[in-house]
């Protein structure tokens, strides 16, 4: 089992119930469009809903089940440290991603919202909020995929090419470019791009950037030159 690097930007906006419940009463939740269980500190499922038992099982409900033989030991281990760092820490909110195959061997990617629910007199509880994020997961894999394509290319470029942010810093160097500059891509990160000029380049650099700005907003691919300081001199 593999947890995702996946950090969804919403998980802080998640509709967990903010208030202790009373007696389990479960209107409160039984609306909500994700699915949601609550677990005891037995590791007993006190209650979920439809959707959260469609994600482990199609043997109907998990209610009244051990969390373990729901999640299997792998998944159970995981999911089971977060919870049990709730039950004896007190956090409140944690998160969690992990992967789920249900009993039809649909895999999917879980992102997981858990609260510690504190009643008065009575054992605390954890309401646990799973969403499926197995798309938002695969198109970003998809885009970090061609991520990694193009910065190979570029990498392997025979030409010597640099990344700049819009203050000219450089932010990554390739291999041919250090071999031409005699700099080490690290002595070249978080430098000024035009600290590698000849002085008489400065001058013409603004100028020749914005001509191909404009060649290539109309559609035509250019290029220029320039020389640079190489290190020794």
């Amino acid at each position: 089992m593999l947890t995702s690097p996946l950090n969804l930007t919403q998980k802080n906006d998640w509709n967990v119930p903010m208030q202790p419940l009373n007696d389990f009463d479960v209107s409160q939740v039984d609306t909500f469009p994700d699915a949601v269980f609550f677990v005891d500190r037995n590791r007993t499922i006190i209650w979920a809903n439809d959707l959260a038992s469609s994600f482990f099982t199609n043997s109907g409900p998990i209610t009244g089940k051990d969390l373990r033989e729901v999640l299997g030991k792998s998944r159970f281990d995981l999911v089971w440290s977060v919870f049990e760092m709730q039950f004896i820490e007190g956090e409140e909110f944690q998160y969690l991603e992990y992967d789920s195959t249900s009993a039809e061997s649909v895999q999917r990617w879980l992102a997981q919202r858990s609260r510690l629910i504190r009643r008065e007199g009575r054992a605390p509880v954890i309401c646990a909020v799973l969403r499926d994020i197995s798309s938002i997961l695969s198109d970003r894999m998809l885009v970090s995929r061609s991520e990694e394509k193009y910065r190979g290319m570029i990498q392997n470029s025979s030409l010597g090419l640099l990344e700049v942010d819009p203050e000219e810093t450089i932010l990554y160097a390739n291999k041919s470019f250090c071999e031409i500059s005699g700099y080490e891509a690290h002595e070249l990160v978080g430098r000024n791009a035009k600290e590698l000029l000849l002085p008489r380049e400065m001058d013409d650099l603004s100028r020749k950037m914005q001509e191909v700005q404009e060649q290539r907003s109309s559609g035509v691919a250019n290029a220029y030159e320039i020389q640079i300081r190489r290190k020794d001199g």
